[in-house]
């Protein structure tokens, strides 16, 4: 368990799990059982790849469906464990509701999984107090949740229970109950007021789910909790992703609260600086984009230079998806081509350079006047053994842009 995520690492050191002389051996998926044990697929194949990709002449060898009929399923156990009693037959569908339900409490999730999903498919109403018993059950925290999510399944789930789980003391109950809540946001809006609440949370997984689930909603209380929520984990790259699924009508007021909070120190911001700027400029608002490359090219100062930079970069990328889907969009951008070649000459910031530069190698040079003086400029640039080495490689980066032909002797 590692914040917001999981951390995995090798249970033996040093050695794999699991390692084979067979060739055609191919373990595909593991499974743990009713009985406990961990149970392995092993395809068994000599050629695993599809004829479609294959070469006429492999396919003409043949042996192409050589092990078809030689699958093999290994039962992984400790050295004490006993033979499957299980495979002798096993008739958990005919147990009745109530004894399903007190599966949900298994400490096997095979056994848990499969009585959900059978009392859902039953749909059987009677099971109703049974669940909501279980879903009170201190003892089992996995009863708790397979119970709410069963009332779920059966359409039996109450608001105040939602309410209830909200508040539990498990944080994976919490975190599972506020994906219940968002699902009856629309009929239950007081489901909102009390996602507010879990704000302050102390589990990142809860606090995660919550940012997700806020996405959902465009009210200004939302919006404020949201921000909270993204700025308290900023560094945290999934907290980031989370941010980023909301409504897209919220992406610009994301951007800006992210600009008057930017810390050129935090690398963090740059990233979510550019990943929003790209988000804008794939969804092809001419007036948004216009706005943004007009900000991000003036010559300030302080710590939103690096955000300027970072704008550019993610502005290049989103058009560059967007030219790759209607290639006649760029054309709109066009006329920023001198906009941009002032600001890559005379920008003070390293990156708003870049970043300009990488625009104009998504909207392209015209051959114009204008070209034609920034491409004298560059060469002059690239010349002059007085300059430092960053300014005389933006030149030839630059010259890049153009067909390189006329310059190849200078190059060399």
């Amino acid at each position: 368990d590692k914040g917001t995520s999981f951390e995995a690492s090798a249970l033996l050191k040093n050695k794999e799990f699991l390692t084979s002389t067979d060739a055609w051996s191919r373990p595909v998926n593991f499974y743990v059982g009713p009985d406990g044990a961990l149970y392995m697929l092993d395809y068994y194949r000599r050629v695993i790849e599809s004829p479609e990709w294959m070469s006429e002449q492999a396919v003409k060898a043949g042996g192409l469906y050589d092990g078809s009929d030689m699958g093999r399923i290994y039962r992984i156990t400790a050295t004490s464990q006993k033979s499957a009693e299980w495979t002798k037959g096993l008739k958990l569908g005919d147990e009745s509701s109530e004894k399903l339900v007190d599966h949900l409490a298994d400490k096997n999730r095979w056994w848990r999984t499969n009585a959900q999903r059978l009392l859902v498919d039953r749909n059987d109403k009677k099971a109703v107090p049974a669940l909501l018993k279980m879903a009170g059950n201190l003892e089992s925290s996995m009863g708790r949740l397979h119970a709410l999510w069963t009332l779920e399944g059966i359409a039996e789930l109450s608001p105040a229970l939602i309410e209830q789980a909200l508040k539990d003391n498990e944080a994976g109950i919490r975190s599972n109950a506020i994906k219940l809540a968002e699902l009856h946001l629309q009929e239950s809006p007081q489901l909102l007021k009390a996602l507010l609440t879990m704000q302050n949370d102390n589990d990142p997984k809860v606090r995660l789910q919550l940012l997700l689930t806020l996405g959902y909603d465009n009210s200004k209380e939302s919006a404020t909790v949201r921000n909270k929520l993204l700025f308290q984990d900023i560094n945290d790259k999934w907290v980031q992703i989370a941010a980023l699924t909301a409504s897209a009508s919220q992406t610009e007021s994301i951007l800006k609260e992210v600009l008057n909070r930017y810390q050129a120190d935090v690398p963090a911001y740059s990233l979510l600086v550019q990943r929003l700027a790209t988000m804008i400029a794939n969804g092809g608002n001419q007036n948004a984009i216009k706005k943004l490359l007009e900000n991000s090219t003036s010559n300030s100062s302080g710590k939103q230079i690096k955000g300027q930079g970072a704008i550019l970069e993610g502005l290049a990328t989103g058009m560059e998806s967007l030219k790759s889907k209607s290639p006649e969009s760029i054309n709109n951008f066009k006329e920023d081509q001198n906009l941009l070649i002032n600001t890559f000459f005379g920008h003070p910031s390293v990156e708003v350079r870049k970043g300009s530069l990488d625009m104009l190698r998504v909207i392209g040079l015209n051959s114009s006047p204008e070209t034609k003086t920034a491409i004298d400029k560059s060469l002059k640039i690239m010349a002059d053994r007085s300059l430092t080495d960053q300014k005389r490689t933006e030149a030839i980066n630059f010259l890049a842009l153009t067909e390189p032909a006329p310059y190849s002797s200078l190059l060399k």
